[in-house]
């Protein structure tokens, strides 16, 4: 969690002095710049885990009992429940959102575009009473939502925020994220040839019409970003340029190497091995102990003997990369396998800092 939040740290930064630096690029652009954040998020949780690194594990066997029992649990054993708590609760409101608003659908206060895979164009009743010019402007921002699959991209954000809850950038970024997607199906309404100013007064009358409006679906006009798109309408000097192939080629290559980059910064840190004995390194110290299990059927037979295990302790003090040096049986290997990713350490450190340590243990299996 503290490793995730410091990656979406860094890449929600450069995604927002990215955009500094293109305030007066189109908001199709600066869109799609959020977006990219958003798309990087999931790849630097992944990569470690697909990624493949070779390093050089100098196997021992001693470690360090801490002074601590069996019962006595880290504190950050407590941090992972909590997130993926956070995570289901926003994940079934978003859930429960949709189903709610799926039967609600003909009660709509505003125009807005609903469904992620199939989207549809939903318009508030009294829109049968509307002039044509103004529902002429109401559909094509509508069907510019769904020409940009701007409904799913909102889905994929809010589900972003969902996993990194913690992460206050994440909302800031979803909130701009929804800002610009806006703005972008504005200048793509002026740029069908609706005059701005008419543009712009038919967004006051949807406004000003419009209740409140839920977060799962795509509306076209919110009161509290009204103003800033009614003088980007007007302002006839802002960029209103669609994204290009070129420039979706670079957001491609951009996420590539923000992606591995941001990685790669961990990975340094993840890569470095240490074993148990090397100086300047302060031993893990065990804190919770699970004895394997003796399987039934090696046990009837009398099999009897030790199992070996290299395996590395993470920096925060789990056992992770746990593999098979030399087997008894396969059932007494795996129980051996499942006993040790149960323990837990104070993990290795070097100046002060927690490292990754590595070496071997043996379990015996013994008939008493």
């Amino acid at each position: 969690m503290i490793e995730l939040a410091l990656k979406s740290t860094l890449i929600f930064a450069f995604a927002a002095a990215t955009n500094a630096m293109l305030r007066r690029s189109s908001a199709a652009q600066r869109h799609s710049v959020w977006m990219l954040a958003f798309l990087a998020i999931p790849l630097v949780a992944l990569l470690p885990y697909v990624a493949v690194s070779v390093v050089l594990v100098i196997p021992v066997t001693a470690i360090n009992e801490g002074a601590a029992t069996g019962a006595v649990r880290r504190s950050v054993d407590y941090i992972a429940p909590l997130w993926r708590a956070g995570t289901v609760l926003l994940l079934l409101r978003l859930a429960l959102s949709y189903i709610w608003f799926h039967h609600r659908r003909n009660r709509v206060t505003v125009p807005l575009t609903f469904g992620a895979f199939q989207p549809e164009i939903l318009l508030p009743r009294a829109a049968t009473a509307w002039p044509v010019a103004l529902r002429t402007s109401v559909m094509l921002h509508e069907e510019a939502h769904i020409r940009r699959r701007d409904a799913l991209a909102q889905l994929f954000a809010q589900i972003i925020c969902a996993f990194i809850w913690f992460q206050p950038l994440a909302w800031y970024a979803a909130r701009r994220a929804a800002e610009e997607r806006e703005r972008a199906c504005d200048d793509l309404v002026v740029e069908s040839g609706v005059e701005p100013t008419l543009y712009a007064g038919h967004l006051l009358d949807i406004a000003r019409d419009s209740k409140r409006v839920p977060a799962v679906a795509v509306a076209m006009a919110r009161q509290s970003s009204l103003e800033v798109r009614l003088r980007a309408i007007t302002d006839r000097s802002l960029s209103r340029a669609v994204l290009t192939s070129r420039w979706r080629l670079g957001l491609l290559v951009t996420l590539a190497l923000v992606a591995s980059g941001v990685s790669g910064l961990q990975g340094q840190q993840d890569d470095k091995v240490y074993a148990f004995g090397d100086k300047d390194i302060v031993a893990p110290k065990l804190t919770h102990k699970v004895e394997p299990v003796y399987a039934p059927e090696p046990k009837a037979h009398g099999i009897m003997g030790e199992v070996t295990l290299s395996f590395e302790i993470d920096r925060e003090g789990k056992t992770r990369n746990i593999k098979v040096v030399e087997g008894l049986e396969p059932d007494l290997d795996k129980n051996a396998i499942a006993a040790l990713s149960d323990w837990r350490f104070d993990p290795g450190t070097k100046d002060g800092k927690p490292v990754v340590c590595a070496g071997k243990i043996k379990f015996a299996f013994r008939l008493h």
